[in-house]
């Protein structure tokens, strides 16, 4: 799934690129407009395509990650890197479908516990978009899948 000739990642961007391929918790860090988002948006994508399932993209606020990611990151990174990917989009719902495989992609705001709520437990994967200096690590805890009782 290489990208088009139209799009060319940075370096942060390609060394990024491989520390997700091999890790499985990752802080991204740098300063805005650096590609964080976008890098790991396509490879949120790159999952859906591949396996299926549901993924969930978080910000701290519900405005932020529709805003910024939903409506700006996602369309901009799909259209660049994966154009040849059709794909529906609810913006009621805020959520991505991919109808090849029925893969999900859900975005989601800390501040909206009602879909918080829903979709824990149910996602094979988390990948949290941190953009607040506060600590609030309590928030990463409450969205941890329970464990399974033996």
């Amino acid at each position: 799934m290489d990208a088009p000739t139209g799009y060319k990642p940075t370096q942060s961007q390609l060394a990024l690129r491989k520390i997700v391929r091999d890790k499985s918790r990752v802080l991204a860090y740098g300063g805005s407009r650096s590609g964080k988002t976008f890098e790991l948006c396509r490879t949120i994508a790159i999952l859906a395509f591949r396996y299926g399932g549901r993924y969930a993209i978080f910000r701290r606020y519900y405005n932020a990650v529709r805003s910024s990611v939903f409506v700006d990151t996602f369309p901009k990174m799909m259209r660049m890197c994966f154009p040849e990917y059709v794909y529906d989009a609810n913006k009621s719902l805020s959520e991505i479908y991919f109808p090849h495989n029925g893969a999900e992609i859900d975005f989601v705001g800390l501040d909206d516990d009602i879909k918080k709520s829903a979709l824990q437990g149910r996602l094979p994967m988390f990948l949290i978009f941190c953009k607040w200096t506060n600590h609030q690590g309590y928030a990463l805890r409450e969205l941890q899948a329970p464990k399974k009782r033996r």
